[in-house]
């Protein structure tokens, strides 16, 4: 027969299995991976690099024949079974029988590279395609061929580990040249359908990076984490060595570890919120009958929240003589936490207070009238903190069973609308919390934020705190909290300016600048609040440099000379609900008519606007040469001659100097900021020059790249 080719190797096949007996009585025909690899049409890196490695072919005759390979599979060699297309043969080994199924490439159907069919007590891992290349051996062992092996072990992985044990996975390794000469990869996964992760699961370093590896024995000791959960069951896991170049082909793998679900731990995160609540009461009869009318309510049924303060308000002339008290659910008088003014109700000052604290036990209330009895009021349900406003700590206090002293636990605040800022710059939505464990075995912890008062309409968002065994984003769940609604502190913010006109140029009488006065209610001392310039009017002009503070700052703003102009803010800080904002005019020196703006409170450029100043018009008082009645000329286009005379402008005629007395003076700039140079209009100004020095005319020349057309000359010639 001629050589194998792709075209014949099919042939081939059949012909080795008609043939076989030629070859011997067993099964098997001892040949090379010279020929073998022939037939392949892919396989593992490194397996048909060695063509005088040995491969027993397996050949057979009929469909579904029983070929048995008893005492015939030895570990570390390889087996190449000349399959065709839906082919199908029976393999015995000792007591076990396998039914190897092919498809068209003649592969065991349904396997891929690194995949293996387990024979009795022998694994024949898939190392090669086109018919079925094999290699027996233990599932720990693999040969890249040339000598070089290696195999992976895990004492401890028969019997199980126990969360919180550490388990040892050696690499042994024979045959390597030495360090950096070859390498492969590992890497760890979860059998399918458990809850193992890599992150959540270990304490040393996430084990589902890349292993880096050279000759010998490394040894890899993983400690599992006991995260406390009861809720995941038995997890399973092991380790694989990958192809480098693609890691879904596997070599080899580890036994299967069993974790133990050994969590016993509980949690509970209960709400508690740090607040004070004012509730007015006033009393009213209705159909012959007084009743307390809570903000307005006629005997509301209340709910308290652990963790407030809640202050009733008895100062209304109508309270005289209906004293308001507590009682607890059986009817006993309830003096926990309250206290009273001590001034007679229906008098200014008088109220009665009550701290519901966060460990409260008593579930259910109710407020009363001291001389008129129960029905005067209603009951009250006390709870967890549903809600909290803005300023007021939040605790989220944590129990625990089954947790170490000292333990820590991780939390990730979640929520609907919320985000950092809503708790000010530098504190961390997620951290963690030591667990303090008493004797007893209950643990306690607590997680305190603080909504700050961010000065955005954001009324309503909403918040919860999970909490994990570790910081890794697949650890699981231990326990959630009661969801926590946000509500914004009312405020209010009024802009009032000291004049709506302004000028470039005061004279007498007139001002050029503007104080702009925020008066508000309900915002601390020491809040900044944000000022935003905006033009005003289609076209405005109102430019980038028309203003400037106290400080002489006019690098706020940003934007052209656009009716869209945009601006960044001026800073003002509230105290004693005031706080003021000046900005001077600048003399432009440009004639571009008058100018408008406003200025819009907010704490971003796409916040809200809690306050809008009235228009604010700037008055142009530029003027040019000493033509002082507001009105000027220009501009005109002259030339850029360099230094020639044919091309030369002649600004003495385009001034009209030729109408200023003789021994005057005059001032000249010339703009050298970029392409612009006195080079380049040489020609004119010794033009110029000769005619101011035939008149005996003095002048005085600047020349600068700062554009700054008016400093130079705010002086007397």
């Amino acid at each position: 027969m001629s050589l194998i080719t792709a075209s014949n190797k099919h042939a081939f096949k059949e012909w080795l299995r008609e043939y076989r007996k030629m070859f011997g009585p067993d099964p098997i025909i001892k040949d090379y991976m010279g020929l073998v690899s022939k037939f392949l049409t892919s396989s593992q890196t490194g397996v048909t690099s060695d063509a005088n490695k040995p491969v027993n072919i397996v050949a057979w005759d009929t469909f579904d024949e029983t070929i048995d390979l008893t005492g015939n599979l030895i570990e570390g060699e390889y087996y190449y079974f000349p399959a065709v297309a839906n082919d199908q043969i029976r393999v015995k080994n000792g007591s076990s029988t396998v039914i190897l199924d092919f498809d068209n490439d003649g592969k065991i159907r349904n396997k891929n590279l690194g995949d293996f069919v387990d024979i009795g007590d022998v694994r024949l891992t898939l190392r090669g395609i086109g018919g079925t290349l094999g290699q027996a051996g233990p599932t720990t062992v693999y040969d890249f061929g040339n000598g070089v092996t290696a195999e992976i072990t895990a004492p401890t992985a028969a019997t199980g580990v126990n969360e919180g044990a550490s388990i040892d996975f050696s690499i042994n390794t024979t045959g390597f040249a030495g360090s950096g000469a070859q390498y492969f990869h590992v890497k760890w996964v979860g059998s399918s359908g458990v809850n193992f992760n890599s992150g959540g699961d270990f304490t040393s370093s996430a084990p589902t990076y890349w292993y880096w590896y050279s000759a010998g024995t490394l040894t890899k000791t993983l400690t599992l984490r006991n995260d406390y959960s009861t809720n995941e069951g038995t997890e399973t896991f092991k380790m694989q060595l990958v192809d480098p170049s693609d890691n879904s082909i596997v070599f080899l793998e580890s036994p299967t570890v069993t974790i133990n679900d050994t969590s016993t731990g509980t949690f509970a995160i209960s709400v508690s919120v740090n607040e004070t609540v004012t509730r007015n009461i006033t009393v009213q009869e209705v159909s012959g009958s007084n009743y307390y009318f809570v903000d307005g309510v006629q005997s509301p049924t209340l709910t308290f929240e652990k963790g407030k303060t809640y202050i009733f308000d008895q100062s209304d002339a109508t309270n005289l003589n209906h004293p308001l008290r507590f009682k607890d659910g059986g009817g006993n008088s309830y003096i926990v936490g309250v206290t009273t003014s001590g001034i007679q109700p229906g008098n200014s000052g008088a109220n009665t207070t009550i701290e519901i604290s966060p460990g409260i036990t008593t579930s259910a209330l109710r407020y009363y009238c001291t001389v008129h009895g129960n029905g005067m009021g209603n009951t009250i349900s006390v709870g967890a903190a549903t809600s909290v406003t803005e300023t007021n700590p939040i605790h989220f206090n944590i129990n625990t069973t089954g947790v170490p002293h000292n333990t820590s636990l991780y939390y990730r605040l979640e929520g609907t609308g919320d985000t950092s800022a809503d708790f000010g710059s530098g504190v961390n939505r997620n951290g963690y919390v030591p667990i303090s464990t008493n004797n007893a075995g209950i643990g306690t912890g607590v997680v305190i934020l603080t909504p700050i008062q961010d000065l955005e309409a954001d009324d309503g968002e909403t918040l919860y705190l999970e909490l994990y065994s570790s910081s890794s984003g697949s650890a699981p769940v231990l326990a959630t909290s009661s969801t926590v609604t946000v509500n914004d502190v009312p405020f209010t913010v009024s802009i009032t300016p000291d004049v709506t006109t302004v000028h470039e140029i005061a004279s007498a009488g007139e001002t050029n600048s503007v104080t702009f006065t925020l008066s508000t209610t309900g915002i601390a001392d020491g809040t900044v609040l944000n000022c935003y310039l905006e033009a005003v009017g289609s076209g405005s002009l109102f430019k980038t440099r028309d203003v400037y503070d106290e400080s002489g700052n006019t690098s706020h703003q940003f934007g052209g000379d656009t009716s869209s102009i945009s601006f960044r803010n001026y800073s003002v800080t509230i105290n004693n609900n005031t706080g003021t904002l000046k900005l001077n005019i600048v003399r432009d020196g440009k004639t571009e008519g008058n100018e408008q703006f406003r200025v819009l409170v907010k704490q971003s450029s796409s916040g809200t606007v809690h306050a809008q100043s009235p228009t604010i018009t700037i008055v142009d008082s530029s003027f040019v040469g000493s033509n002082k009645t507001g009105k000027t000329f220009g501009p005109i286009r002259v030339n850029r001659d360099n230094n020639v005379a044919a091309n030369a402008s002649d600004w003495y005629t385009i001034c009209n100097l030729d109408q200023i007395p003789n021994n005057s003076k005059v001032a000249l700039f010339l703009d050298n900021s970029g392409s612009m140079t006195t080079s380049t209009v040489q020609a004119s100004y010794d033009l110029l020059v000769s005619k101011l020095n035939a008149r005996g005319i003095t002048f005085i020349t600047v020349e600068n790249q700062s554009e700054d057309w008016i400093s130079d000359f705010d002086t007397t010639l």
